[in-house]
């Protein structure tokens, strides 16, 4: 699942969570970043300062993001893996993808389709390797 740090996203991730606990699944959420894509979202979480090195803050990160997932998506007994990631975004969650063998991927989506909304969703519908849920957000 990736997730860009806001509560809608986390909101979306209900179903994803669900299925994943019906499944005993682990559920991998990938955060990717990039220059000046910070959320503007009230109550988004950003990433950390030095994701260059991610032994200063990751684990701390890591952590606080999870909590607040579960805040406000209800995870279960659902073991949740947080990925941090640099770069264009549908490559790096299908990169992710197939490194961790994932056999869904599920998207929040906010309803907007028209260019230049929906990117990521439109490159990942194209160059899946496995299937896609679609979560409105």
């Amino acid at each position: 699942m990736p997730h860009d740090g806001t509560p809608t996203t986390s909101a979306a991730l209900g179903p994803a969570a669900e299925l994943a606990e019906r499944g005993r699944a682990e559920l991998l959420v990938v955060h990717v970043t990039g220059v000046g894509a910070a959320p503007t979202e009230p109550g988004s979480f950003t990433t950390p300062r030095y994701v260059d090195q991610p032994q200063h803050e990751w684990p701390a990160w890591a952590g606080e993001f999870v909590k607040r997932l579960a805040s406000i998506c209800q995870l279960g007994h659902v073991q949740v893996r947080v990925f941090l990631a640099h770069g264009e975004t549908a490559a790096e969650i299908q990169r992710l993808s197939e490194k961790q063998s994932t056999d869904l991927i599920v998207l929040a989506w906010r309803g907007r389709w028209e260019a230049p909304r929906a990117a990521t969703l439109k490159n990942i519908v194209r160059d899946a390797r496995c299937p896609i849920m679609v979560v409105r957000a």
